[in-house]
């Protein structure tokens, strides 16, 4: 077995070259966001838009169909999906979709944990845009799905490289706490790396940064509620951690954002809802 610590150089080096790359937004996901951004869109430009690749509608009615966001009634086309759950949200389903194909590796230990990450991401996502709406932070709503989103994209991309790493050895075996110890120690700094090769708003760099920093600017009503929704996910066991003695009420998250009691509860299933999504 690959010692620990030979591994994270490997994997420092790998990355110091750029030679991992993880694709930027799909186009058709920006073309969504520069579409929003105008107040005179229709929801049949959004239609026309996203039924132009029939292999990314058809998945992104699978999603629209999941249970946290369709209702009784089956969406049987992206028109109906426009409609039924609205343009801002018809966005979230596509980032959704595409995102999810970034989750894949050929290492079946590695592709087990690109699974867990992919449920972490998607509960952050849900967890945190759930929490500023409780909060009353409606227009924070999409921003923080987004942030949720793309607060561990670090990870992603450190299992990335070590995928491609073991890939080049020959019979190679790794355990999956080494897995984890190596992601920790590098995916803040290569998940910042990231989000300025994309070029995304610095709030975005920000939730990178600090999702995890020991002291952070509390009045951010994004960057908390990321953190508070990792946290339950953390509790939850949603993804490569698990804390189930983890008490919510106390963090300071929930404190500054004054969520506590049956809201912490609701938000706990809310996120186990969101799990559906990662199948």
């Amino acid at each position: 077995m690959i010692a620990a610590q030979d591994l994270l150089e490997l994997v420092q080096n790998k990355l110091a070259t750029s030679e991992i790359e993880l694709p930027p937004f799909h186009p058709l996901a920006l073309k969504l966001q520069e579409t929003l951004e105008c107040e005179d869109y229709s929801i049949d430009e959004v239609v026309s838009m996203i039924s132009r690749d029939q292999a990314l509608a058809s998945e992104i009615l699978k999603v629209a169909n999941s249970p946290l966001f369709s209702g009784l009634a089956k969406i049987a086309t992206i028109h109906d999906a426009a409609v039924r759950l609205g343009a801002r949200e018809v966005t979230n389903v596509v980032l959704i979709a595409t995102q999810k194909q970034n989750y894949q590796a050929t290492n079946a230990l590695i592709a087990a944990q690109m699974y867990r990450l992919w449920k972490h991401a998607m509960s952050c996502a849900v967890g945190a845009r759930t929490i500023v709406e409780h909060a009353g932070h409606w227009e924070l709503a999409q921003e923080s799905f987004m942030a949720g989103l793309f607060h561990d994209i670090g990870k992603l991309l450190c299992l990335r490289a070590i995928d491609e790493v073991l890939g080049a050895m020959e019979a190679p075996s790794i355990d999956a706490e080494t897995l984890v110890d190596i992601t920790d120690v590098l995916h803040v700094e290569q998940g910042a790396l990231l989000m300025q090769k994309w070029n995304l708003p610095e709030k975005f760099h920000l939730v990178v940064r600090e999702h995890h920093a020991p002291e952070w600017d509390t009045h951010n009503i994004t960057l908390t509620a990321v953190r508070l929704a990792n946290l339950i996910c953390r509790k939850l066991g949603v993804g490569m951690h698990r804390e189930p003695l983890l008490d919510l009420a106390l963090s300071e998250e929930a404190l500054c954002l004054g969520i506590q009691g049956k809201a912490l509860e609701n938000l706990e299933m809310k996120i186990e809802d969101a799990m559906s999504l990662a199948a």
